[in-house]
Formats: structure tokens, sequence, C-alpha cells
């Protein structure tokens, strides 16, 4: 089968993709939760160099832990060469050399593994880099994960796929497709889809979940109810008006700073109900993330600006 993942600039679609190598060869759980089988596999970075591809499999050493006998026998890697002519030539040279019958081809990714300013959004054009395609999993007997960008201006949007760049042919010809866009709500946080499953049951389809980038690695969190929330720029978030509201309030006290008291007396006024622990965290959270974002300065113990 050929599955594609495709992700915004900056989402983290390569680290994704190594860690997919390193589950494969390993036999262990893809972001900690999808089972996988243990399988030959051939990542080929047409982007990354050769010390990022180096750089990024070390720093996965804790992850892999007592496995490098596994991922000697199961992991290949045909770092960026010159030209991309070469490299699939190198590619090609890797599959008639090691018997990869079942295993799995990752290439890292779409854009930069044809011939430059090559236009992927048209359909006649992606239908021959299918044929390329179809043609080592015939001949070779494995499966192909292929990386491709998001269209441009669909950041703020709930994700679908449509938003797949490389045109509706590859969209219609993959049989799974899984995407990714980066959460405004945390730096650590991404929204994660399976857009499309063939052939099989799939209770995560087109159901959004979290995805919690834990370096170098992503771990699948719970399912998000709002996905929309997820792209709310940061002025037009509630913790921000919530503290502009508040500011008035002070200067009707006369006071510049307050604390998680008078914090409280303000969130009130909002009919914000206290008495839960979950609120509680809630506020605390608040005050964290005010900080963060410069909205809010921790003065001294319990007293903020």
């Amino acid at each position: 089968s050929v599955s594609v993942i495709g992700g915004c600039s900056g989402v983290g679609k390569s680290w994704l993709a190594i860690h997919m190598a390193l589950c494969l060869a390993m036999g262990r759980k893809l972001m900690d939760y999808f089972d996988v089988k243990q399988s030959k596999v051939l990542y080929a970075s047409f982007e990354l160099t050769n010390g990022q591809v180096k750089e990024r499999l070390q720093m996965n050493r804790d992850f892999i832990g007592k496995d490098v006998s596994a991922l000697a026998d199961h992991l290949f890697v045909v770092p960026k060469i010159n030209t991309f002519e070469e490299q699939w030539g190198r590619i090609e040279k890797v599959l008639k050399e090691v018997d990869m019958d079942g295993g799995v081809i990752i290439i890292d990714n779409l854009y930069t593994s044809v011939e430059p300013d090559t236009n992927v959004s048209d359909n006649q054009v992606m239908a021959k880099i299918i044929k390329k395609f179809d043609r080592l999993c015939e001949t070779y007997n494995v499966s192909i994960v292929v990386i491709t960008h998001h269209l441009k201006n669909v950041k703020e949007k709930n994700i679908s796929i449509d938003d797949i760049l490389g045109s509706a042919t590859l969209t219609r010809w993959a049989s799974n497709i899984f995407q990714m866009k980066n959460s405004l709500i945390d730096n650590d946080l991404r929204v994660g889809m399976i857009t499309k499953v063939r052939n099989e049951d799939c209770e995560l389809l087109e159901i959004p979940f979290k995805l919690k980038y834990e370096h170098p690695r992503f771990i699948k969190q719970e399912i998000i109810a709002n996905e929309s929330v997820h792209y709310v720029e940061v002025k037009e978030r509630w913790e921000i008006k919530l503290i502009k509201d508040m500011h008035p309030y002070l200067e009707q006290l006369g006071e510049e700073t307050f604390n998680r008291e008078r914090l409280w007396d303000f969130l009130l006024t909002k009919e914000w109900v206290r008495g839960d622990q979950a609120t509680e965290n809630k506020v605390t959270r608040l005050l964290k993330r005010c900080q963060d974002w410069g909205i809010l300065r921790k003065v001294a113990h319990n007293e903020y600006k």
C-alpha cells in the first residue's frame, strides 16, 4: 500500500518520518499508540542534509535503547545526494542489494524528490510520479510512505484531505493519509488526523486528536472536541481579553499589582465558580500562560503586574 503524511511547514513532518522509520525497524508502537509490524525500512531523505539525519538519529538514542542490533538489520538510510536522479539511483541500488520484501520505503519528501520547479499539483505530472512509485511497490513488494506539504493559506483552517500538496490524483491513489497541523495553544502541541483509510475499519477516521511533541518524537493523546480552537490567533484568545478587562478593574481599586485572591475577586464578577480543583488548575494555567505570552509579569511570590 501507499501512505501519505501531509502537514504545513515547520510542523515536524521529518521528525515524524524518522520516528516512524525507527518504530517500524524496532517493532515499537508508533506515537506510543499505533501497533506496527517490525519491517525493514529504507528511509530516503531528499531534504535533510547528511549531518541533520545523523544528528536526529542520535537524538533518539534513549528511545532506541538496546535495540541497536535491530536497527542494523532493519533500517537502511539513503541520505541526501547531489541530485535527485542520483538519489533515486541509490535507492534502487539498495533495493536490489537488500531483501526488502514486505518492507517500507519512506520518501521525505515529495516536493524535493522530483526535478526542481516540477508542478506536483498538476494531475498529469503527478500521474507520472505515481507510476514510478507503483513500479517500486510491484517490483520489490514494498509499501511506500510519502511525506508532503500542505497547500498555502490553510494553516488556520480545520484539517481537510484537500489541504494535501500533490493534486487529487495523489489523494485518490493513496491507501492511507495522515495529516498534522500546528496548534496555537501550545508550542509542543500538534493536531493530527487520519483523513483516509482503505479496506479496514478505523475509529479515528476524520477525528482530530492531540499530538504531543516530546522532542524528538510525537505521542498520541486524546481526541479534540473543537479543532478550530487550536488555530485561533493569540490576539483573539479569551485569556488576553480577560486580562485586558481586569486592567480597569484594578485601576478603580488603585492597585498596580494583584495576587491570586484579587484575581478571584475579579473572576467572580465574570461569573466564574470557585470551589473545585479543576477551576483552580485553570487559574494556575492562566497565570503561567499569560506570563509566557508576556502580558503578565511575576514581580514577587503570588504577586503579578
